[in-house]
């Protein structure tokens, strides 16, 4: 799930090794879409988090994603969360994008993991 070779089978069409992640890539009408992906954390398989880059040029629009596993008795919950969208019509229509996508990863890394 935390490595390119299986993020490319739940989030993303391809994902090329930098030295601090990894650049995730997805086809799309309007050509290859890019986004930098820095690890910030790795203490799989308990917690995983990242930094997409959305715009080189404006880090203020990045957002940081985490994955987290929590044992609660039997069962194990597991939380996503991306935050850092700032405030404002951009931010307000970013969330509502994500959420879509994340709906659909969602179900994506569901099979993946099975």
């Amino acid at each position: 799930m935390t490595k390119p070779e299986g993020m490319v089978n739940w989030l993303c069409q391809r994902a090329n090794p930098t030295d601090d992640g990894f650049i995730l890539e997805w086809d799309s009408e309007f050509g290859v879409i890019e986004v930098p992906c820095k690890i910030v954390e790795d203490a799989s398989p308990n917690r995983f988090v990242f930094v997409l880059g959305w715009e080189a040029d404006a880090p203020e629009l990045n957002t940081t994603v985490e994955f987290a596993i929590k044992s609660e008795g039997k069962q194990s919950l597991f939380e996503v969360s991306e935050s850092g969208f700032g405030q404002g019509k951009y931010s307000d229509e970013a969330i509502e994008e994500h959420a879509h996508g994340w709906n659909h990863f969602l179900i994506n890394l569901a099979e993946f993991i099975g």
